[in-house]
């Protein structure tokens, strides 16, 4: 760090523009169309494969696009953020959004079948490749726009735009569609007049206030994109924690998806699935607003990414017990809310905790490497899936196998104990804050 950026972090006064919340807004709908274009599937599988004359597992592979085109697509995007900003980034994602959603919508103007089926294939890869832009806005726009006050709550918020959105196509597309094929093509309609109108906040998003809102942001030099991999790629603390977070959010994100295979082979009915994972995101939505806002207050984070990765493996592990044995379905409820209620916060938490172990490398850098492990680890659960289950469809050994990673990621979780770098860096400020008194940094440092 330069004497020069220590001189003028240091002659700044910290202010917090109200444009803030108008820029969280934006990146919580632009990530929230990229999303749900991409989920609508989900919960009218049959039904859209009927229309497309195509098997259900073709329509279950277009999700896995969404693992293969992130890794893909995941430079680029760390690229783009790194030299362009996030207002560049996140119009390029609301215009690749509604361009997937429309050749999506557009394959019932032809003819043929075939060419409709290679219009579904085109528009789902171009809608792919939009969603790794919205995984680090959220870890940027906190950084940018928020003090350490607000950072977390609102990098919770940002994020919690991909299971918000998840949930949405599972509740609403099951309305849409009927038994009448053509209803599938309203479905893509619909998706595509939501991407055009949710993407218009991306016009509203800026990269940064006319002032720095903290001390860390006014002294954070710029590093190229291959200088913060090279630094980040020697730092065991990320490592340690991005084995963490891979882990948590792929099961989170494995787990929602073929939930139904997991149990109803056991005896429970698709109603009793669908009604289990509802419990674990209610619950984990709750958790994330609820220990957003008093990490924020607290400063616990390496405590509570601890607690977060032993709540998801006890909630897992009972979930793990209940759903082999239906007579425990209220068990099977319990652990799949604490499960939610440890998983889902871990995932902003996480994202903050590999910004304050590596700063002052850039939002993108760590927030891109820790969401491509996770994918890795998605599509390795999905194979295991594929091979784990007996002759009656039960999947047994592949929930004592997520049983056993969760235990052992807790394990892993203890030894992430780094300090701070960017909370360090602002105590004084965070201080200053508590005592509701309003000084310059220059002011402080005298007092």
């Amino acid at each position: 760090m330069s004497d020069a950026a220590t001189k003028s972090a240091a002659t700044t006064e910290f202010t917090l523009s109200r444009w803030r919340f108008v820029v969280v807004t934006g990146v919580f709908f632009v990530g929230f169309a990229a999303n749900l274009s991409f989920a609508i599937y989900g919960a009218v599988t049959p039904s859209a494969a009927e229309r497309y004359g195509v098997s259900q597992a073709v329509i279950n592979n277009l999700t896995l696009y969404y693992t293969a085109l992130f890794l893909v697509f995941s430079y680029p995007c760390m690229w783009l953020l790194n030299n362009k900003g996030l207002r560049v980034s996140m119009m390029v994602t609301a215009s690749v959004s509604i361009i997937g959603c429309l050749i999506r919508w557009l394959s019932f103007a032809v003819s043929d079948q075939t060419g409709q089926v290679v219009l579904l294939h085109v528009g789902h890869i171009i809608l792919g490749a939009a969603c790794p832009f919205t995984i680090s806005a959220p870890t940027i726009t906190a950084a940018a726009w928020f003090s350490g006050d607000g950072r977390l709550l609102a990098n919770t918020v940002m994020t919690l735009a991909a299971p918000l959105s998840a949930a949405l196509a599972t509740g609403i597309a099951p309305l849409i569609v009927t038994d009448d094929l053509s209803s599938i093509d309203s479905l893509n309609m619909y998706a595509f007049i939501a991407a055009v109108v949710l993407g218009l906040p991306a016009f509203l998003i800026y990269d940064k206030p006319p002032t720095p809102p903290s001390r860390s942001e006014a002294q954070k030099n710029q590093m190229t994109l291959k200088e913060s991999l090279m630094q980040i790629s020697g730092n065991r603390y990320f490592w340690i924690l991005t084995t963490v977070f891979a882990v948590v959010t792929a099961v989170l994100n494995v787990t929602s998806t073929i939930i139904s295979s997991m149990v109803v082979p056991y005896g429970y009915t698709e109603d009793d699935s669908g009604n289990i994972a509802v419990a674990a995101i209610a619950s984990g939505l709750v958790g994330a607003i609820l220990i957003g806002a008093i990490l924020d207050r607290t400063k616990k984070h390496r405590l509570g990414i601890k607690i977060m990765a032993f709540l998801a493996f006890v909630g897992f592990t009972l979930f793990t017990v209940a759903a082999m044995n239906p007579d425990l379905s209220v068990m099977a409820y319990v652990g799949a809310a604490i499960f939610g209620f440890g998983g889902l916060p871990s995932m902003a938490l996480s994202m903050e905790l590999g910004v304050e172990c590596s700063y002052p490398i850039g939002e993108n850098v760590s927030t891109g490497i820790q969401w491509c492990a996770t994918q890795f680890f998605s599509m390795l659960l999905i194979i295991i899936s594929n091979y784990a289950r007996n002759s009656d469809g039960q999947m047994g050994v592949l929930l004592i196998v997520i049983s056993a990673c969760l235990f052992v990621v807790f394990l892993v979780s203890l030894l992430f104990n780094p300090r701070n770098r960017r909370m360090a860096l602002e105590g004084v400020q965070t201080e200053v804050r508590e005592e509701e008194v309003e000084m310059t940094t220059t002011e402080q440092e005298k007092a």
